[in-house]
């Protein structure tokens, strides 16, 4: 029921506490949830289009592989057997490029040896070198006709020997549709994009310098994101349609789509400010709490002194407050009698028994050397008298030598507190005046 220390101020100290606190479980939560969920959370729409577009590219992909299959169909072979031309064959594969819609592949044909050494006599030497002695048979030769279209030759075999070739005309410029635009096609037979002639890049051979990081980025993984040349540059991995090894799908990320990736870092980087300058703000305050109540405690009997009752007393002026003078009764013949050593202790003992009197929201102030003023909270009149009563006849128990007893005056804190004071001095004084050793109060 009774406090047993020094009072402070405890709903402010309790809310700054409290408040650090939830700040510091949110930087702790903020701090450790991953980086990549948050970039996830933020920008999944980035990886979507690439992934749209790679599962395009792909299906492309694969049926470029499904025409180029055409070279082992039992069905063509038989017509390179029978004829020295295939148009039959041709004719069909006419019609199912027709009834496709747009993709990748612009035409579709079989030639025999003689029609295609017609077709171009420098572009057949140049296959027929590379197919030569049957080498290189699982990979198709590729002509790069210009800048947007180049060719795959995949060689039709009869035993063992070549009797034609499949040509699949490739167009470079669909690679690039409307709906996915800033995306790249990077390999080694060039770059390919909608709208080629504005690369956000400055240097003419950046494609190249692309790849040394596109390398290194793609030891561990398939995708992911670089940051080149202050350009953040997504990337995903993807089979070489225009020739062997890897390729890649580039997607130059938006200043805003930047600002989403970098937004997480962001976060984290305030967040961490915020839990630094909480932390400093937190250590701040609890010194200048301890400054403050370092300038407001007595001490030597540890109880509040007068400077603080000076500074609050006016803040219980017409409440259910009352405000009690106790003075140790003869205290200047402790002094003379037994020293100033054996008085502070005295003090010391007073103030201690006064702190654990009172309750949380009561005051205790030492406001001379054996002059104290008690402020308590109470109901009624009666109530008051019989809290005074209890605290001054406390100081009788304590166990010092010599014994001490004190008188106390007491009164309600109406009016005023100055007038409060005085009243409850006037009351202390009939307290000694007729014998000293108990209270004295009245209700005004």
């Amino acid at each position: 029921m009774y406090y047993t220390g020094i009072r402070k101020n405890d709903s402010k100290t309790a809310g700054h506490e409290l408040k650090s606190l939830l700040v510091i479980f949110a930087v702790i939560f903020l701090v450790n949830t991953p980086t990549t969920y948050l970039e996830n959370a933020l920008y999944p729409y980035i990886f979507d289009k690439i992934n749209v577009w790679a599962s395009v590219f792909k299906q492309e992909s694969e049926l470029i592989g499904d025409y180029a299959s055409l070279v082992n169909n039992d069905i063509v072979k038989q017509e390179f057997v029978d004829s020295d031309q295939v148009g039959h064959t041709n004719d069909l594969i006419a019609v199912i490029l027709s009834s496709r819609r747009e993709g990748f592949v612009e035409s579709l044909q079989l030639l025999t040896l003689d029609e295609f050494h017609q077709v171009s006599s420098r572009l057949a030497a140049k296959v027929d070198l590379f197919f030569y002695n049957n080498t290189n048979l699982d990979h198709p030769f590729v002509s790069r006709l210009s800048q947007d279209q180049f060719s795959l030759y995949y060689p039709v075999l009869l035993h063992q020997d070549i009797a034609g070739y499949l040509a699949v005309g490739i167009d470079k410029s669909k690679f690039s549709y409307s709906t996915f635009k800033r995306v790249f096609y990077l390999s080694d037979g060039g770059v390919v994009t909608e709208g080629r002639t504005a690369y956000p890049l400055k240097e003419n051979n950046w494609d190249e310098q692309l790849w040394i990081e596109l390398d290194k980025a793609t030891i561990y993984k398939d995708s992911g994101i670089i940051d080149y040349q202050n350009k953040l540059i997504l990337f995903h991995k993807v089979p070489a349609v225009d020739g062997d090894g890897d390729a890649y799908l580039i997607y130059f990320i938006s200043p805003t789509e930047k600002f989403l990736y970098y937004l997480p870092k962001i976060l984290t980087f305030f967040v961490c400010i915020l839990m630094v300058s909480t932390y400093i703000y937190y250590e701040f305050y609890k010194r200048s709490r301890r400054l403050e109540d370092k300038a407001h405690i007595d001490e030597l009997s540890r109880l509040y002194n007068r400077a603080y009752y000076n500074k609050i007393k006016h803040k219980f002026v017409n409440t259910d407050y009352y405000l009690g003078i106790l003075d140790i009764d003869h205290f200047k013949m402790v002094n003379d009698h037994y020293g100033h050593a054996v008085g502070d202790e005295v003090i010391r003992k007073v103030g201690s028994s006064l702190k654990e009197g009172i309750r949380h929201r009561d005051y205790a102030f030492r406001v001379g050397g054996e002059e104290f003023v008690i402020i308590l909270k109470c109901d009624s009149y009666e109530h008051a008298k019989a809290c005074f009563e209890r605290l001054r006849e406390n100081i009788a128990f304590i166990n010092t030598k010599p014994a001490i007893t004190a008188s106390l005056g007491f009164t309600r804190m109406s009016y005023s507190a100055d007038k409060a004071f005085k009243i409850a001095d006037q009351q202390l004084y009939k307290a000694k005046d007729g014998g000293r050793d108990q209270s004295k109060g009245i209700l005004i």
